[in-house]
């Protein structure tokens, strides 16, 4: 018999063996080269009760990753699907997937940082918020006199004026006059 000669059986043995090895080299591909070289930074929102295969897409359409099929496999293989943080994360195309799944897993959400002063009225409040370029003043000043919106955070008075607590508060970058003006409120109540 020829050396040459393969039976079936042998051409299908070194057929599955070849794709195997090149789903191996995808997968590790995936997992430890980023998809650029950090100069693109992307803001993905992971909401409440979202989906893995969502976010996952989010994450390849904004080009954060190389595939969303991998993405999701790393998740499930590593048991960390239904432990992801809801949020809005800040990533750049020079993360790795191992990376970006563990922000997911921390939390490590993207906010912005404000800080009100001790003594501040509204006005100030608002004229510090609009210099940081967070919230516009005219939008935070109604806010405080929407009457409804006080109401609904037990406030009789016509303004929030003497219920904006001086602290440093963590503002998300989707998140408006109202979201910020709960947290102070909530924070005053304490």
């Amino acid at each position: 018999m020829n050396s040459l000669n393969f039976s079936y059986k042998s051409i299908t043995i070194i057929s599955i063996r070849v794709v195997l090895i090149l789903v191996l080299f995808w997968y590790f591909a995936c997992l430890f080269l980023p998809n650029g070289n950090g100069s693109s930074l992307q803001i993905i929102t992971f909401p409440p009760g979202g989906g893995i295969r969502k976010l996952a897409n989010d994450l390849k359409t904004a080009g954060v990753i190389r595939s969303s099929l991998h993405f999701v496999l790393l998740t499930r293989i590593r048991g960390q699907a239904h432990r992801l943080k809801a949020g809005e994360y800040e990533f750049n195309n020079g993360m790795t997937a191992t990376e970006i799944l563990n922000k997911l897993v921390s939390g490590d959400v993207d906010y912005r940082r404000f800080s009100l002063p001790e003594g501040y009225s509204i006005y100030q409040a608002a004229e510090l918020l609009e210099q940081k370029g967070y919230i516009s003043k005219e939008a935070f000043l109604k806010k405080c006199r929407d009457r409804v919106f006080l109401s609904r955070m037990g406030i009789s008075e016509p303004t929030a004026e003497g219920y904006l607590y001086p602290a440093t508060y963590n503002l998300s970058r989707r998140g408006g006059e109202e979201h910020l003006l709960e947290q102070m409120i909530s924070q005053f109540n304490k």
